[in-house]
């Protein structure tokens, strides 16, 4: 399984990004064509929610570095 590959840190798993708008994020395993994920919730959990919910063979969490600001990032792994 490969190491996470960690996003840049929020606040809480409900903190708004995108302006609180749905987006798409295009995502490509081992160099293969890129799938669109639609991430309707514009949260981090709404990102873990939607990468999980693709079925892309990889496995996004929600996790907690037990920093005092901004202690949570998305780690997916395959």
């Amino acid at each position: 399984m490969a190491p996470p590959a960690p996003s840049a840190p929020s606040a809480a798993s409900t903190t708004s990004i995108n302006s609180g708008d749905a987006f798409d994020l295009n995502i490509a395993i081992g160099g293969g064509d890129a799938t669109t994920v639609r991430v309707s919730t514009a949260t981090p959990a709404g990102v873990v929610s939607a990468i999980n919910k693709a079925n892309l063979g990889v496995k996004a969490q929600l996790v907690s570095t037990g920093e005092s600001s901004n202690p949570y990032r998305i780690a997916v792994s395959s």
